[in-house]
């Protein structure tokens, strides 16, 4: 497995992540709508972190060349997008990353 086999898995997972805190953050405001506790202001805070390190690996996976095996050119990932769990590259083509 590469380097951005291995980032996109991370970036991935960190996703899901995310979206678990976001669940997190809407319970916790069920339970506690003026936040007395702090429990959803920590939420949020978990949530912020892991979208700022989505944002880091994504921007990492920006700066590495791709090769395209159906027009058999190079291209970048696109920051943020996904098709499933394939990330779109492009290449001239807009072409989807097999």
């Amino acid at each position: 497995m590469g380097d951005r086999e291995i980032l996109e898995r991370t970036v991935r997972a960190i996703a899901d992540r995310a979206r678990d805190a976001n669940r997190v953050v809407e319970d916790a405001h069920a339970v506690d709508p003026k936040d007395d506790s702090g429990l959803v202001a920590a939420a949020k805070r978990l949530r912020i972190e892991l979208l700022t390190m989505k944002g880091q690996l994504e921007r990492e996976l920006g700066r590495l060349l791709l090769h395209c095996r159906r027009c058999n050119r190079r291209g970048h990932w696109v920051s943020g997008v996904w098709a499933g769990a394939r990330a779109l590259v492009t290449c001239g083509t807009d072409t989807e990353w097999p």
